[in-house]
This record gives structure tokens, C-alpha cells and sequence, in this order.
């Protein structure tokens, strides 16, 4: 029965993709129907790098908190791009704000399941993971709150890296084009959030503990 279902899904990777988005968007809709709260009514509504078009380039020139005249360690230009890019199509309607947050999040859940494909080499094993992925309680706060943007694009950017990265190492040709896509990806991440920077160590763990015997670099250099 178990093998029906890891064929099936090999046989049908953009149905069982569909799947994770559709039940991605069927756990978070709710939060379509939320407002701006705490931070999003600072960083949205009160941010003039935001709502004035002509003050764009300034989100580059800051940190965070910046349009408040404050100073932070925070460097998160993405953010308020994504932001700024929101409010010229929609202006200051919050389900627009959501939609955009839970589509990024929809398409982390089809990463992870990539992922899991690459790395554990059972398809049905990958779906279930990513599917704990989507329901896991510990996303809502990412997912439902429209401030919390960092995390989820900073996690989809990461992800992707990871997953180019792995192609790339498995490429028969153009291996250095491959990891250029990567390194992109690991930069916008970056630009989302400063956690991004913990990919060169799990690339490190990759190269270590799942490469095979023969491939992992020698440990005694």
C-alpha cells in the first residue's frame, strides 16, 4: 500500500505539489480576513518609505526602523520592498498583505517536499514531511503575521539555495552556473533575515555526514 502511494506521487509530482499549496492555503485562509496589528501598523501604514513612492530607495539606505529615525542591527531591505510593492498594487488593504505571506509560505511547503525527495530518496516519506512542515504550530506566527514576512522569505530563499546547491553538487555539467543560482538565493535570503547565515554551516554538515563515503572532503586536512 505504502509503495502504491510512493509511486503514485513519483508518477504525479505537480499533483502531489498542488496538494501541498492547497493545503497550505486551506490551514492559514483564515488569516486572508486578519488587519494590520503591533508592528504591521508601524512598518505599513506609518512608514513613509512605504506609502510615498518617491521614497523607495531609501529602504536600501537603513536598517529596519530606520523611517522612525532609529538605528538598529537589523538590515532587511526585502521586507519593505515587498512591501512597497503590495501597497502600489493594492494601498493599504491587509488581505493583500496575507495573500502574498501565505503564497511565499505555500511555495516553502513544495521546497521542503523537494528537499526531502532529494535527500531521503522515498517520495512518500518527503510529502508526509512536508505536510507536518505546513501544519506545524510553531508557523502560524510566521504565516499569520503580515511583520513576520522576514522569516517566511528568508526561509524560502534559504531552502531554495539549499536545494540548488544540492543539484548543482550532483550535476554532471555546469556545476559553477548551478552554484551561482545558489549563492543569489543564499543573498536574497540575506536580505530577508540575518539568520540566513547558518546555510554555510549545514552545507558543512551536508558535505561531512550525507555525502557519501567516497565524496566527503578529507576530515584530517
Amino acid at each position: 500500500m505504502l509503495r502504491r502511494w510512493d509511486d503514485w506521487l513519483k508518477s504525479y509530482p505537480r499533483a502531489a505539489a498542488a496538494a501541498l499549496v492547497l493545503v497550505s492555503f486551506l490551514v492559514y485562509s483564515g488569516a486572508l480576513a486578519n488587519g494590520f496589528v503591533y508592528d504591521d501598523e508601524a512598518q505599513i501604514l506609518e512608514n513613509p518609505f512605504v506609502h510615498n513612492p518617491h521614497l523607495w530607495s531609501r529602504i536600501f539606505t537603513g536598517s529596519v526602523w530606520s523611517f522612525q529615525g532609529l538605528h538598529t542591527n537589523f538590515y532587511r531591505p526585502l521586507q519593505f520592498s515587498c512591501y512597497w510593492v503590495i501597497y502600489r498594487l493594492a494601498g493599504p488593504n491587509p488581505a493583500a498583505f496575507h495573500l502574498f505571506q501565505l503564497s511565499l509560505y505555500a511555495a516553502t511547503v513544495v521546497l521542503v517536499y523537494l528537499l526531502g525527495r532529494r535527500l531521503l530518496e522515498n517520495t512518500l516519506v518527503a510529502f508526509l514531511g512536508a505536510v507536518l512542515w505546513a501544519l506545524h504550530p510553531l508557523h502560524v506566527e510566521p504565516v499569520a503575521w503580515i511583520s513576520a514576512l522576514p522569516d517566511v522569505g528568508s526561509g524560502f530563499f534559504y531552502l531554495l539555495a539549499l536545494l540548488l546547491f544540492l543539484r548543482a553538487e550532483k550535476a554532471d555539467c555546469g556545476r559553477l552556473r548551478g552554484h551561482s543560482f545558489a549563492a543569489l538565493a543564499f543573498s536574497i535570503a540575506l536580505l530577508f533575515k540575518e539568520m540566513a547565515l547558518s546555510l554555510p554551516l549545514l552545507l558543512l554538515a551536508y558535505w561531512f555526514f550525507l555525502l557519501p563515503g567516497e565524496s566527503r572532503p578529507n576530515r584530517a586536512v
